[in-house]
């Protein structure tokens, strides 16, 4: 898939969080990620976020360090 279109998912899951603690946002990211995004999609924005660090929501970042570790 397009990195383009995951980080514009990515983004979008985190903007729906926009009335919750960081902390509640990034337990709704991730179990969202696990619950809807395949394992390719995951490792893919995964290893974008880490050769980009900060072109995703920080929130988002925390998910995935959640979801690979």
């Amino acid at each position: 898939m397009r990195i383009e279109t995951l980080t514009r998912m990515a983004e979008q899951i985190a903007a729906n969080c926009s009335g919750l603690t960081d902390d509640q946002a990034v337990v709704k990211i991730t179990d969202h990620l696990r619950a809807f995004w395949t394992p390719a999609m995951i490792d893919e924005l995964s290893e974008f976020v880490s050769t980009h660090p900060g072109d995703v929501d920080p929130r988002v970042e925390q998910s995935l360090s959640r979801l690979v570790a």
